[in-house]
């Protein structure tokens, strides 16, 4: 039974993936904020609720000390907990911009530090990182949710070079909209302009258009597919966009919208030119 840690759990992609994978035979450690309501996650003897918040270290080294402990492994790690404030970066304040960044990139990355160790050591991995086609195609109305993502792409991106010599494998998934509570929760950046008129009507127009396109919104569960199709391959790609739109933009934006080609020119050329630093080997 693989182990898989998931964040931002409480609801969403977060919620769907951790009663699916529980329900087809993985042991799912789903993590939710402190201030989340865990209700509808399952009671599956499969699924343990726990409690950490991705903007603090602490919490998640605890989680992967505890998954540690039970298991004994760490197969699987999820990377889904988001925020979105909507506006631009002018309309947002400065400390609005640094807690998306610091939910969306900061994030994962405090979740890999505590979790690739692990799996070095045991020489297996699959990390899964939810992106959105925001992470390649920008929108204006959502300047620092566009940055976060688009810094989250180029980690994953770094990572995918040199992960492969201990079988560590990660892959982003991109979809446009999802029907999630994410259109209607997501705050107004708080920012005031002198020149309000600016953007406010455009804004406040463009969050009604989020609103309204939830029905035209893929369900959870498609991306649940895709997680499970990365989590079934023996060689799953770097990119999976998702819905005609992401897919579109991003065959525009990428030669190989798999990530593939680039996947394997970078690791040919580490083992041609970093042998010692990838895999302990002297170089003569």
């Amino acid at each position: 039974m693989k182990t898989v840690l998931i964040t931002g759990a409480a609801r969403g992609i977060g919620l769907a993936t951790a009663r699916h994978l529980a329900g087809t035979g993985y042991h799912v450690y789903a993590m939710v904020r402190p201030s989340s309501d865990p209700t509808e996650l399952s009671s599956s003897p499969n699924l343990t609720i726990v409690v950490g918040d991705v903007t603090d270290a602490p919490s998640i080294d605890k989680i992967v000390q505890k998954i540690i402990q039970e298991k004994g492994h760490l197969d699987v790690v999820i990377n889904n907990a988001c925020h979105v404030v909507v506006g631009t970066c002018e309309t947002c304040s400065l400390e609005e911009q640094q807690e998306s960044m610091n939910v969306n990139y900061f994030g994962p990355v405090r979740v890999l530090q505590s979790v690739l160790p692990h799996m070095r050591r045991q020489r297996s991995g699959q990390i899964i990182q939810i992106s959105s086609v925001a992470g390649y195609e920008p929108f204006p109305h959502l300047e620092t949710y566009v940055a976060s993502k688009y810094a989250l792409e180029g980690l994953t991106e770094s990572l995918a070079s040199h992960l492969a010599p201990w079988n560590i494998r990660i892959s982003l998934i991109q979809p446009g909209g999802v029907k999630t509570e994410g259109p209607t929760r997501a705050p107004m950046g708080s920012r005031t302009l002198k020149d309000t008129d600016a953007y406010e009507r455009y804004l406040w127009a463009a969050k009604q258009k989020m609103i309204e396109g939830y029905d035209q919104s893929m369900e959870p569960e498609e991306v649940v597919q895709v997680i499970e199709e990365i989590l079934r391959s023996t060689n799953p790609h770097l990119r999976y966009p998702l819905g005609e739109f992401a897919i579109h933009h991003a065959k525009k934006r990428f030669q190989d919208a798999t990530g593939d080609s680039y996947v394997e020119s970078k690791n040919q050329f580490l083992a041609e030119f970093y042998p010692y630093y990838i895999l302990g080997k002297k170089v003569h």
